[in-house]
């Protein structure tokens, strides 16, 4: 199928926003998680956890926005000092983290999840 100018232009007007709705709720809990927490955000990207679990979204690790098990925020902690190995997934131990900011990016990560209103 050949496209010109103009069925470019529309198969542009129908996808554009379907990919900008599609992204919404990602883009939003990130917001609303970085302005509720941005240290907790920063020590989040220092760490590079951005990496593998995207901006909560998911990926190479777990989805963390809507992710019921993050409601805890002794679950958070515990999973961030303690890390995990799951087949030939592995999240690394964060517990040289110093306590405060531990305690930050956990309270970051219950934010970006959709758990802290």
């Amino acid at each position: 199928m050949k496209f010109n100018a103009f069925g470019y232009l529309l198969l542009s007007c129908l996808l554009i926003p379907v990919i900008l709705v599609a992204c919404a709720p990602q883009d939003e809990a990130l917001a609303q998680a970085t302005a509720a927490h941005p240290q907790g955000r920063a020590i989040f990207e220092t760490n590079n956890c951005i990496r593998c679990h995207d901006a909560g979204n998911g990926g190479y690790g777990k989805r963390m926005i809507g992710n019921p098990r993050l409601r805890d925020l002794a679950y958070i902690k515990s999973r961030i000092i303690n890390g995990k190995t799951v087949g030939g997934a592995q999240m690394p131990s964060f517990a040289y983290l110093p306590k405060k900011d531990l305690e930050e990016v956990a309270k970051f990560v219950k934010a970006l999840a959709g758990w802290e209103k």
